[in-house]
């Protein structure tokens, strides 16, 4: 998925700019979803050490800048019954 071209994959970094988080976004891989207004959050990954500091919310901006800039108006994304901490993470951020 990293190497697709039509995916987005943007960084998030500690003040000495070690990587601390990822997100990757882009069209939607569901057919039945419309790839003409849905854009899809893939992941977002923050390492255990950076958790609580805003690195999710951080991501979470940044694709819903990205699904703007792609004249997207619908997000998507997949989450596990079981992700607690990340289904935090999307209903702090909406």
């Amino acid at each position: 998925m990293l190497a697709t071209s039509s995916r987005a994959t943007p960084v998030a970094g500690d003040a000495d700019g070690t990587v601390v988080g990822l997100l990757t976004a882009g069209p939607p891989h569901h057919e039945d979803l419309n790839a003409s207004t849905s854009y899809e959050l893939c992941q977002i990954g923050v390492l255990p050490h950076a958790w609580g500091r805003g690195v999710g919310g951080a991501l979470h901006r940044k694709f819903v800048t990205l699904a703007a800039a792609a004249g997207r108006t619908d997000g998507v994304l997949e989450c596990w019954a079981s992700n607690a901490r990340t289904q935090g993470c999307y209903a702090r951020n909406g």
